[in-house]
């Protein structure tokens, strides 16, 4: 345990830019907009807007897809300045941790490389099954070559991996869910 947690400014320069798994389309398909971004804006860094009507909703919301197009390399946001409030608010469960002083920074940073390699595991596997579309988020990816597995002409080494990326994937979401994003 950590008895005096670091401030948000240090967990952000020493675990987030080492992340950025809220970003890239591991935790999240897409991130809808509220009424006060400033879509034109964020239409001006790059980022996709489209309109989807939700089951149950009257009015279509404004979304971008994941992975996030304003994600560079180094993790860091080229619109951060105008990031979506969604994305303004958004702390991981390892973050809060490290925050509140029930996780080292550390270990925070141990559970980050290990979901860093096993989304390095679950990519490589979907591009050698063919799944080569880096612009979709990691479940759309994971349910078209399923889809594919199933209904295609594959040979035993494609089932092979199939199977190994289904444990990777398995492991990487159990993962998320336990230590970075946990919906209910």
């Amino acid at each position: 345990m950590n008895p005096t947690p670091p401030p948000n400014s240090e967990i952000i320069e020493k675990l987030c830019l080492k992340c950025g798994l809220c970003c890239d389309g591991s935790l999240f398909k897409d991130v809808e907009l509220q009424a006060s971004d400033d879509a034109n804006r964020l239409r001006e860094h790059g980022l996709r807007l489209r309109k989807v009507t939700a089951p149950g909703d009257r009015q279509p919301r404004l979304r971008f897809s994941q992975p996030c197009r304003a994600l560079g390399e180094d993790c860091r946001c080229a619109a951060y300045e105008i990031r979506p409030d969604h994305c303004r608010k958004f702390e991981c469960l390892l973050f809060q941790a490290v925050g509140a002083g029930n996780l080292s920074l550390p270990s925070a940073r141990r559970i980050v490389g290990e979901a860093r390699g096993l989304t390095e595991t679950v990519q490589s596997l979907l591009d050698q099954l063919g799944e080569n579309d880096t612009t979709a988020p990691l479940a759309a990816r994971m349910r078209r070559i399923s889809r594919d597995i199933h209904t295609g002409d594959r040979d035993a080494n494609d089932f092979v991996r199939f199977g190994e990326l289904t444990v990777a994937y398995s492991q990487l979401t159990g993962l998320l869910a336990r230590r970075f994003y946990s919906p209910c």
